[in-house]
């Protein structure tokens, strides 16, 4: 049986991760020791459209997720046997898939053991018209599977995962609705956190889950973002402060960006940290602000793609909003374009509509931090 201090330590993080989703991966790492496990997998299905809605991967390189949801989800022997098991019970894989199985297995030799997997205990904590909520353990071959001894242990955890699994799943809707657009930023490729001003990550998308899984300068603990240099640390902490003070007064002074220094020594990660207007803060975030980070070493999406994206922008709006950013005069852009002022200044009349800002220098201080740090931009470096 699990000890008793270790058996709370994880049924806190599983109710923590109810309700703040950038816990999850923590909470799934806690329900990896106490099960003797080298991974975790948490994973909803939709049954309405046959495809992954969400997986959270712990204990696996980044690069797996990718490589599951592109290909491996759709030949994984696990879920058609998970489908004849009833909810709630725990099975292991070695006790359906023989060695002889495995060898045959494109899944297995292909994904699952390249990743340092061979063993998997699993169950399916619920099934719903809309969705299957599936959560799977894993070991390396040399720990052996998973005995009844360990299963046992697994099944005094299922009901504290399976209540959390169902909050996640009923307050779906409070995480991903407003104007916001998270599933919009999700889709991305540029690394976008929607954090508070006690720096809680209340939104990770894809990207920036994959920057944070690569712990190189930039992490989140206990759901809040921190950076691995003490220097630093203090520098981001004033950096979301000041960009949450400033999406509740506007008008005052916006911070710079901050770099932060990777201990790779790779070329140091930008963070810029933009307040969000109130109406476009889902109400659960507060004074939420959205955070940007920059890898110089890669390239991103087009700017005025970001931007028709993030914010719902026509072609020729986004790149009105690059060419204030980069401080050009209306005058100039309708020259420019050669067209009347009086059409440059409706298609700014519509970005602050659908930006949600009331004046153009209020909107170029949101802008400048959005597409044009490319473009000279001074860095504030801590220290």
């Amino acid at each position: 049986m699990a000890d008793s201090g270790k058996l709370d330590r994880v049924t806190t993080a599983l109710y923590d991760a109810a309700a703040d989703p950038s816990v999850w991966p923590r909470a799934l790492l806690e329900v990896t020791r106490l099960c003797g496990a080298t991974g975790a997998q948490f994973l909803i299905w939709n049954n309405r459209a046959n495809a992954m809605e969400l997986s959270t991967l712990v204990g696996f390189d980044p690069q797996a997720e990718v490589s599951y949801g592109a290909y491996y989800e759709s030949i994984d022997p696990r879920r058609r046997l998970i489908g004849t098991i009833p909810v709630g019970r725990v099975l292991a894989c070695h006790e359906h898939f023989d060695d002889g199985f495995v060898r045959r297995s494109e899944f297995y030799n292909g994904f699952l053991i390249p990743c340092g997997s061979r063993y998997v205990a699993g169950a399916r904590l619920i099934d719903s018209t809309e969705q299957t909520v599936v959560i799977a353990l894993h070991r390396a071959a040399p720990l052996g599977p998973f005995e009844p001894d360990d299963r046992a242990v697994v099944e005094t955890l299922v009901p504290h995962l399976r209540w959390a699994a169902e909050v996640r799943r009923r307050l779906a809707p409070v995480f991903q609705g407003g104007q916001l657009a998270r599933a919009t930023l999700d889709g991305l490729a540029a690394a976008v956190v929607v954090a508070d001003a006690e720096r809680r990550a209340r939104f990770v998308n894809r990207a920036a889950e994959a920057v944070i899984a690569q712990r190189d300068g930039l992490s989140v603990r206990q759901g809040r973002l921190v950076a691995s240099e003490p220097d630093t640390d203090a520098a981001l902490n004033r950096l979301l402060a000041q960009a949450s003070a400033t999406g509740r007064a506007r008008g005052t002074v916006d911070p710079s960006p901050l770099a932060m220094p990777r201990p790779s020594g790779r070329r140091a990660y930008v963070l810029l940290a933009v307040p969000l207007p109130e109406r476009t803060s889902a109400a659960d975030l507060g004074a939420a602000v959205l955070v940007h980070v920059v890898d110089p070493e890669t390239e991103g999406e087009p700017r005025t793609t970001v931007l028709r994206r993030l914010f719902g922008l026509t072609a020729a709006e986004a790149e009105l909003a690059v060419e204030l950013a980069r401080g050009r005069r209306l005058e100039e852009v309708a020259a420019e374009r050669g067209v009347q002022l009086t059409t440059v200044r409706s298609q700014l009349q519509s970005l602050f509509a659908k930006m949600e800002t009331n004046h153009q220098a209020e909107l170029v201080r949101l802008l400048t931090r959005l597409v044009a740090l490319g473009a000279g931009l001074p860095v504030t470096r801590s220290g």
